[in-house]
């Protein structure tokens, strides 16, 4: 095994504490950052795409915010010509704690109170702009109409017409 394999199944701990006095204030600051499935973290050193992560996000008095077994999904690099993108990573939510959970439930619940649950998470935008950038995904996504099926006076029955539209 070399190191490189070594260092991506090997877990690294991250341990985070957030400037905020209690859950309200981390809603209000960081619940743009945090989307159902993963949360986006501000460093100007992101870790590599693939790497394991254990993380512990903790309120400014370790009061715990959440915790469990992640990876990191995309990275974004510090760009100076692009100041108005910070840089950090992506980190999915491969396991939460069990009292992570509804603590992920009322930050997203708070989240859409606010009037921001249909606002895209930067967690979820970073996951759309990798997958964009790969080509993993279409840059428009659509469904495409079926084909025009006769409706009157061809040779479908009405039967088929009826079927079609079920």
């Amino acid at each position: 095994m070399t190191p490189n394999q070594r260092a991506v199944r090997t877990p690294i701990t991250l341990k985070i504490r957030f400037k905020c006095a209690g859950i309200a204030q981390f809603v209000e600051k960081y619940a743009v950052d945090v989307g159902k499935s993963g949360i986006f973290i501000r460093t100007k050193e992101p870790l590599k795409v693939g790497m394991q992560v254990k993380f512990e996000f903790l309120l400014e008095d370790a009061t715990p915010l959440l915790a469990g077994d992640g990876t990191v999904v995309w990275a974004r690099m510090p760009d100076p010509t692009r100041p108005a993108n910070a840089p950090g990573m992506g980190v999915r939510f491969d396991r939460l704690s069990d009292a992570s959970k509804p603590v992920l439930e009322h930050i997203l619940a708070e989240k859409a109170k606010r009037g921001d649950g249909l606002a895209e998470s930067r967690f979820d935008a970073g996951v759309r702009a990798s997958q964009q950038a790969s080509g993993s995904v279409e840059r428009e996504a659509y469904t495409p109409l079926p084909p025009p099926r006769p409706a009157f006076g061809g040779t479908a029955s009405e039967g088929s017409f009826t079927e079609a539209t079920k």
